[in-house]
């Protein structure tokens, strides 16, 4: 049985100390990126919600273009992936890839051998090389859209992979720093804590994440598709841990009829029809309108975000130091002031100097008032 104290069924005193170790060598402003990237890497929610925010973070201390990641199972098997632009996660591009990297055996490795090798040996792969820029995998999809300099962090946590995930932009923002490395590195050490802690059931949502929207007519013949929901309409055919088929159609036309065709042929008797979708990426909440007059049906689908996600965005804004940070996120989490002590390993008195500026830095005279102001 696992005794080690925990906070509210995930944060443990264990996985606090190990965000503060980890933050402890990065400048002032990068410590509180970092921190808040490890609260919510181990508040309980799902990787796929995590990994969806870590790139807004990270762009407040490095220019980043275009973010992913790919998870894995226990044997080295892509299982999913996860661009910020669908253009990454095409079978043309997924199948190069594998063309490229069966191609160059020897002096590069794949997803399951990079993953495979561990925290230390396989942490990152830097596509720095002319074996890479040379290539047609390169030349025909990077290049292409100017995507010069990419940078590829393990998440491993010693024992088995959990994927990887990926870094690009374009060449008149230069090569990645050693310190955004050393950044990079950082955030893949936090990240096996999103695998690691129990999927909490009941942490509410709210719905902010950006607005998809579709526009077809009833053929399903697609007018208009922002690329919000292109990600999203991708999200929502992926439905399990199964190894992905690299061979599969997933053009735009097809991932609408394969996710909305109900919902259009009901939207077209009765003008109006709302759905709520449950998958392997989370809640969606998909509603139809259809216009008569000219004869196409509006699709607008979002994704429910859970609360931590938008506490770690709202923090992010503030000019606070790691450990005010953590006890902020500790005290919206529904903590008192001797229990953050004890997960935090310092004096309670400390503790109340830090909650009073917390306090003063809201505006704010109790907990409830600050959750209520930060929830909201």
């Amino acid at each position: 049985m696992d005794t080690e104290v925990r906070l509210s069924d995930y944060q443990s005193v264990a996985q606090l100390k190990t965000i503060r170790d980890i933050v402890r060598l990065a400048n002032p402003i990068q410590r509180n990126v970092l921190t808040i990237i490890g609260m919510l890497a181990s508040s309980g929610i799902n990787s796929h919600h995590v990994v969806r925010i870590v790139p807004m973070l990270l762009r407040k201390i490095m220019p980043i273009d275009i973010a992913g990641f790919c998870w894995s199972n226990s044997v080295g098997d892509m299982i999913d992936a996860y661009a910020e632009t669908p253009y990454f996660l095409s079978a043309d591009i997924l199948q190069s890839s594998i063309r490229f990297q069966n191609e160059s055996k020897g002096n590069w490795l794949s997803f399951k051998e990079n993953v495979m090798a561990g925290a230390s040996a396989g942490n990152i792969q830097r596509f720095q090389n002319d074996n890479f820029y040379n290539s047609d995998h390169f030349i025909n999809h990077y290049g292409r859209i100017n995507m010069r300099h990419l940078v590829d962090f393990v998440v491993h946590d010693g024992i088995r992979p959990y994927g990887a995930f990926l870094l690009m932009r374009s060449a008149d923002k230069g090569a990645f720093t050693a310190k955004e490395v050393e950044i990079s590195r950082a955030v893949s050490n936090l990240l096996p804590n999103a695998f690691k802690t129990p999927i909490q059931s009941d942490i509410p949502t709210k719905r902010t994440y950006d607005l998809g929207t579709v526009i077809v007519d009833k053929k399903l013949n697609r007018k208009f598709c922002n690329l919000t929901a292109h990600q999203i309409l991708w999200m929502m055919t992926r439905n399990s841990e199964t190894p992905m088929q690299f061979d599969t159609d997933d053009c735009l036309d097809n991932l609408i009829k394969q996710t909305c065709k109900h919902g259009i042929q009901q939207a077209t008797k009765h003008q109006h029809f709302t759905e709520t979708r449950n998958c392997y990426w989370g809640e969606f909440i998909v509603k139809y309108s259809y216009d008569q007059e000219l004869e196409t049906i509006a699709i607008n689908l979002q994704q429910m975000q859970p609360y931590p996600c938008h506490i770690a965005i709202k923090l992010s804004q503030e000019d606070l130091s790691p450990a005010r940070l953590m006890i902020t996120w500790l005290l919206l989490k529904g903590s008192v002031r001797k229990e953050i002590a004890k997960f935090l390993e310092i004096a309670e008195d400390t503790v109340a100097e830090h909650i009073q500026a917390i306090f003063k830095h809201f505006g704010v005279g109790s907990s409830i008032e600050l959750i209520l102001k930060v929830y909201r």
